[in-house]
C-alpha cells in the first residue's frame, strides 16, 4: 500500500526565513527542507547553500542534504572528505537525517554504491538520485535496503514537469520532476492510489522559487493542498474492513470477539491491549504488527489503562 513519507522542499537559500521553515514543520510535520551542497556555491546560484548558515538551521527541523557536483561524485565512491572540507569551521552542524547524492547525469559513476562505514557516520539514509527506472543502474547494482533508497526524476533535476514513471518494488522510492503548486494534488493522487508502490516521497526544487528564490508562500500552498489528500487516504484506509484484509481466522475471531472490525479499531489498540483479550497470544500479536506495518501504520503507544505498551 502507498504511504507518503516525506514531502521534500529543496533549495532553502539566503533569503530563507529559517524560523519560518519551524513553523511550517510543527504544522505539517511531513515536510522535509534540502540543502543543496556544493564545492563552488557562489558560483552556482541563489539555490545553493552557504555553509557558514548551517549553525543557523534549527536542531529540530526535518533536513536532508543534497550533495552536487564533486562532492556527490566523491561520495558514490565512499569519499566523504569533500563533504567535511565544506563544513569545515562550522561551530555547528545540523543533523541531516537523509542525503542525496545527484549523480545521474554522471558518467564516472560506480558500477555500485554502498552504505560504508564512513556515509553511515552522518546520515541514515542515502538516496541516489536516478534518470527513470530504465536507467536507474547505479542503484540496482548497489546494495538497496532501508538505508540505500532511490529519487527517480525524468527531468534530471531541470524542474520541467515529466509523467510519473513508477517503481514497482516494496522498497522507498522517492518521485521528482517539475512538481509544484500546480500539478502536486494530481501527482500525489496518482502516487497514493497506485496498487504498484510501498513507501514513497516527493521532491520538489524549482516549483517552488520565484525569480530563483526559495519561496515559503508556495511551500506551504503546496502543504495546504497535499494534506487534505493525505487525510483523506487515511480516513480510507482506516474505515476498511479487517475481514476483507486477508488476515487469519484465528487473527479475526480473536478481534471480532472484542468488537474490532476496521483498521481504525486496531490502531486505536496498543499491543498490551491486544495481548489483553482472552484469545489473542505472542502469534496474534506478531501477524497484526506485520499487518499494519505493511500499510505504514502502528499500534498505538499507550494502553487504554495509561501504562506503556
Amino acid at each position: 500500500m502507498a504511504k507518503l513519507r516525506h514531502i521534500t522542499f529543496t533549495g532553502i537559500d539566503g533569503r530563507t526565513d529559517l524560523g519560518a521553515l519551524w513553523d511550517i514543520q510543527q504544522q505539517y510535520p511531513i515536510a522535509e527542507f534540502g540543502v543543496l551542497v556544493a564545492k563552488n556555491w557562489r558560483d552556482n546560484g541563489n539555490r545553493y547553500f552557504n555553509p557558514s548558515y548551517l549553525q543557523s538551521l534549527d536542531r529540530g527541523l526535518n533536513l536532508s542534504a543534497h550533495f552536487c557536483g564533486s562532492i556527490a561524485r566523491a561520495a558514490v565512491r565512499g569519499d566523504m572528505e569533500p563533504w567535511r572540507e565544506w563544513t569545515r569551521g562550522c561551530t555547528y552542524t545540523p543533523r541531516f537525517s537523509r542525503c542525496q547524492l545527484n549523480v545521474a547525469t554522471s558518467q564516472d559513476n560506480p558500477d555500485g554504491f554502498y552504505y560504508r562505514d564512513d556515509i553511515c557516520d552522518y546520515f541514515d539514509e542515502v538516496i541516489l538520485q536516478q534518470q527513470s527506472i530504465h536507467d536507474c543502474w547505479l542503484w540496482i547494482g548497489s546494495e538497496y535496503n532501508d538505508h540505500v533508497t532511490v529519487l527517480i526524476d525524468a527531468s534530471g533535476g531541470q524542474g520541467i514537469d515529466t509523467p510519473i514513471e513508477v517503481l514497482p518494488i516494496v522498497h522507498k522510492v522517492g518521485y521528482a520532476g517539475g512538481i509544484n503548486p500546480d500539478n502536486v494534488g494530481d501527482k500525489l493522487r496518482y502516487l497514493l492510489n497506485n496498487p504498484d508502490i510501498g513507501d514513497f516521497w516527493i521532491d520538489m526544487e524549482s516549483g517552488v522559487r520565484t525569480n530563483d528564490w526559495f519561496d515559503l508562500e508556495k511551500v506551504k500552498r503546496v502543504l495546504e493542498i497535499c494534506q487534505p489528500i493525505i487525510d483523506e487516504k487515511n480516513m480510507n484506509v482506516s474505515s476498511r474492513r479487517l475481514v476483507d484484509c486477508g488476515l487469519s481466522v484465528r487473527s479475526l475471531n480473536a478481534l471480532h470477539a472484542n468488537g474490532i472490525e476496521t483498521i481504525g479499531d486496531l490502531t486505536g489498540l496498543s499491543r498490551s491491549d491486544v495481548l489483553r483479550f482472552r484469545t489473542c497470544g505472542h502469534k496474534t500479536l506478531v501477524e497484526l504488527d506485520d499487518f499494519l506495518e505493511g500499510l505504514g501504520l502502528s499500534f498505538k503507544q499507550w494502553a487504554s489503562n495509561g501504562n506503556e505498551r
